[in-house]
Formats: C-alpha cells, sequence, structure tokens
C-alpha cells in the first residue's frame, strides 16, 4: 500500500471536525469487544482522556508557505509589542536547564495543504497549496498562560480557535 501523500483537511475549519471525529473512533473502539484488555493491561480501563475538550485548545490560521509562520516569532522573543510579553523558555513553551528539562504544554506545527494533480502518464503529484500553522495548548492556571490565552483571543495574525472549550 503507497502511503498517503494527500491530506483529507482542506479547509481550517474542519479540523474540528476531525479531531471530534478521531475521538468518537477511539472511544467506539475502547468499548468494543476487540479491545478487551489483558489481566496485565486492566489501567487502560480506567484511562483518562488527554485530549477533550476542557483540557486542551488548539488554535489556527492559514499560512502561505512553510517559513510564513507567527508563532515562531513568539516562541523566541515577544509575542506583544507592549509590555513586552513573552513566552519564552516558560512553562508554558518548556525550557532546558541544568537542573534538567520541562516539557511545554504549547505544541507548533506547521501542516502541509495538498492538492493531488494527475499528469498525462497517469503520474499522480501532489503540490502545496497552502499550510496549516496550528497551536496546542494544555492551559494550566497561571498569569502567564491567561494572558496568553488573552492575546490569542484577539486573533492575531489571523488564528482562530479551532477546538476546545476555550
Amino acid at each position: 500500500m503507497k502511503p498517503r501523500k494527500e491530506n483529507k483537511i482542506k479547509k481550517l475549519e474542519e479540523i474540528g471536525q476531525f479531531i471530534n471525529d478521531t475521538r468518537e473512533t477511539f472511544s467506539g473502539w475502547m468499548r468494543s469487544p476487540d479491545s478487551s484488555p489483558s489481566p496485565s493491561q486492566q489501567w487502560v480501563v480506567n484511562w483518562r482522556e488527554a485530549w477533550h475538550p476542557d483540557n486542551v485548545l488548539v488554535w489556527g490560521r492559514k499560512a502561505d508557505n512553510r517559513d510564513d509562520s507567527t508563532a515562531i516569532r513568539w516562541f523566541h522573543g515577544d509575542y506583544k509589542n507592549i509590555d513586552s510579553k513573552t513566552i519564552y523558555q516558560s512553562s508554558l513553551t518548556g525550557k532546558v536547564s541544568k537542573q534538567g528539562a520541562q516539557i511545554g504544554r504549547l505544541w507548533h506545527r506547521m501542516y502541509p495543504v495538498t492538492r493531488k494533480l494527475r499528469r498525462k502518464n497517469s503520474e499522480e503529484t501532489f503540490i502545496h497549496k497552502m499550510f496549516f500553522e496550528l497551536l496546542v495548548i494544555f492551559p494550566d492556571e497561571l498569569e502567564q498562560t491567561e494572558e496568553f490565552l488573552k492575546f490569542l483571543r484577539s486573533h492575531p495574525d489571523g488564528f482562530e480557535l479551532l477546538w476546545g472549550n476555550g
């Protein structure tokens, strides 16, 4: 089987439904007789879902190309031109120090939106039309996180909440 090169999602607005569909599929599988855990895997029965709309927020925007990332600048400098607000090496973005590493609760991804083209010789070619710049946030109650979410709610550079109860 050839690997799939064309993404299912073509519009930013489809991301929330894709997440919902994935969660529903997984939940159904967990309840199916085929997924019965062995006695040594009973911990699976009491799993807690990390990807719950109360625990995760997904923000996104359309980007022209893979280098058109707005959020990368926010990771390394001020995200607001006023008040010098930064998330650099914070509990939100994570950091590495002599004391060890702290995993961040903010993930950044650039996902290509592809389109399949067929040539005369029936060869398939995939081209990138654009990218979706996505931020996945596992929020906490810290003031720095609240300030960053308030900033995102102002829709900087076209970012919008795509999924989650934020």
